[in-house]
């Protein structure tokens, strides 16, 4: 969430995973049209690993979103995405359904969306050039064989 505090000046941020392969015929991210639209890539129900029934914003929102932290675009309208918790980390474990606290900023990241009632889109249509390889650990040669098959896909 430094993005919060280093990025408020920027008519722009945005957050890429280093996994994310990208094409070189990705549209403009920073469309204006879209200043007023948190773009992202990937979304989930926020319920299936957050307990949003103990969430104030969650329930008040009452959308259900969970956002993929792996590709978020946001402007200086949507800016309050970024917000870091008020709270100490450890106020927040019993929130994690799984204990999978590595979804923190996830969960951050969800919760301002529900807390400022922000209007979110994906980033991308249908057959754009843009994909999550997913890697966390392990065979690194199988993430750069899956990121190799992908732009031979894509003619590159």
């Amino acid at each position: 969430m430094q993005v919060h505090q280093a990025g408020a000046s920027y008519d722009w941020n945005i957050n890429i995973d280093a996994d994310m392969v990208i094409g070189k015929n990705l549209p403009d991210i920073t469309d204006p049209a879209h200043m007023g639209i948190v773009r992202i890539v990937m979304k989930f129900d926020a319920n299936a690993f957050f307990n949003v029934e103990r969430d104030l914003y969650f329930k008040r929102d009452a959308r259900n979103v969970g956002l993929v932290d792996a590709f978020v675009v946001t402007s200086k309208l949507t800016h309050d995405l970024w917000e870091p918790l008020q709270e100490p980390f450890e106020s927040y474990l019993s929130l994690f359904k799984d204990g999978n606290t590595r979804r923190i900023s996830e969960y951050c990241l969800s919760r301002n969306l529900a807390k400022y009632g922000l209007h979110f889109t994906g980033a991308f249509a249908r057959g754009d050039q843009i994909f999550h390889l997913g890697y966390t650990s392990g065979a690194i040669q199988d993430a750069v064989n899956l990121a190799r098959a992908k732009a031979k896909e894509w003619g590159w």
